[in-house]
Formats: structure tokens, C-alpha cells, sequence
């Protein structure tokens, strides 16, 4: 029997042709060769310390998991008396980030460093800074990131906004990475943006029924 792609299946509605007739095959076969829960584990990584496996005896073998209703089959890639190393994680932890700016012009992406769906919590948003003639600068207050952009005179001055000034603004923060992503040109004054595809992930935690499959 064929190998089940590494790029995961995450449930046999979501699968290739192929994908899903392997899957059929493992199902209607019913060759399940261990059934248990885990005792904890990763999004790529099954633990069962109740186990004392032979090292690499799953090898190339299939693993069912299913968390929260959802049923995830992965290849197996080796294991040791304990852990099951799976090919691909179930859903690996995500960051939040936020796109300001257009790519015609002046543009930046601002990630979260932190990884999870707590990254979501944050918002942005650049303002006028308060002094006539300030420099950029930015400032984080609980979960909102404010960047107040350069002054000359009690104007905007675009040669103080350019995305790679405010980017090494942003990046003195600390908790956030920055990066250019436009052309270059001048940032200018926002509403309050919210970052998005903060994600947790999915992982194998201490109850979770897997299988181990044949091919």
C-alpha cells in the first residue's frame, strides 16, 4: 500500500483521490496494530510513558489522532520507547501579524514574536506624534502598539516616515519583528488595526486516543 502524503490529512473529506483511497483502505482493513491514549505529547509528537516500544517498530507506519472531534492522519516517521514522531504536525502554533501600508508605497508587516492565538489580542495603529518636531517613535501599552510618526514644523514630514525609519522604530519595541515589505515610501497616520492568524495550534495532550496503522 501506498504512503500517505507528508503534507498531511487532516480529515479524509479534505484529502486527494488518492489520499482518500488509501485512507478507505486503512479503515475498511480495520489493521489497527495499537490503540491507546497518549500521555501527552506535541503537535508532532505522540508520548505514551505507559510504553516500552521497540525503537523505530512503527517506522513508516500511519498515525491516527483525533483531538476535539477532528481525525488527523499523519506518516510516522521513527519513535523511541515512548514518543511516536509524526512526519508533519497536526496544526503547528501560528504568530499574529499585521500589514500596514500599501506595497506600491510605503508598506510594513509586523509580526508577534510569541507564537498563539494570544497574538490576536494586539492592536496598531500610527498617529501624529504630540511635538512639532519629533522624531518617530513607538510605544506599547498593554496590547496596543501606537507608532507616532515624524514631525517638522507641526506637519508630517515624510522623510522621517519612511517605512525603513519606522520599521527600525518598531523594532526597538521588543515582542514585535518588523520587516519593510513595500516600496520604501512614507507611512502615514491609521485606524487602530487588530492582528490576525494568531493560531495555538493543535497538539497531542494527555488523553488523546491514536492509533497506529499498517500499510
Amino acid at each position: 500500500m501506498g504512503q500517505v502524503d507528508t503534507t498531511a490529512v487532516t480529515n479524509p473529506d479534505q484529502a486527494t483521490a488518492n489520499q482518500l483511497g488509501l485512507l478507505r483502505g486503512i479503515l475498511k482493513s480495520g489493521n489497527a496494530i495499537l490503540k491507546d491514549l497518549a500521555t501527552g505529547g506535541m503537535p508532532g509528537k505522540i508520548i505514551d510513558n505507559t510504553k516500552n516500544f521497540e525503537t523505530d517498530m512503527f517506522a513508516g507506519k500511519i498515525a491516527k489522532i483525533t483531538v476535539s472531534g477532528i481525525t488527523y492522519y499523519r506518516n510516522i516517521l521513527n519513535n523511541n520507547a515512548t514518543e511516536i514522531i509524526l512526519s508533519t504536525p497536526l496544526e503547528a502554533p501560528a504568530q499574529a501579524s499585521v500589514v500596514i501600508g500599501d506595497v506600491s508605497a510605503g508598506q510594513i508587516t509586523i509580526v508577534v514574536d510569541e507564537y498563539g492565538a494570544d497574538g490576536n489580542n494586539y492592536t496598531v495603529q500610527f498617529v501624529e506624534s504630540l511635538g512639532a518636531d519629533d522624531n518617530p517613535s513607538a510605544g506599547l501599552d498593554g496590547t496596543a502598539l501606537t507608532v507616532y510618526l515624524g514631525m517638522t514644523g507641526g506637519v508630517l514630514d515624510d522623510a522621517k516616515n519612511t517605512a525603513t525609519q519606522i520599521t527600525d522604530v518598531i523594532n526597538q519595541i521588543g515582542g514585535f519583528t518588523a520587516t519593510m515589505t513595500g516600496a520604501g515610501g512614507p507611512m502615514g497616520v491609521t485606524e487602530i488595526i487588530p492582528f490576525e492568524g494568531g493560531s495555538d495550534g493543535v497538539s497531542v495532550e494527555a488523553g488523546t486516543p491514536y492509533e497506529v496503522l499498517n500499510q
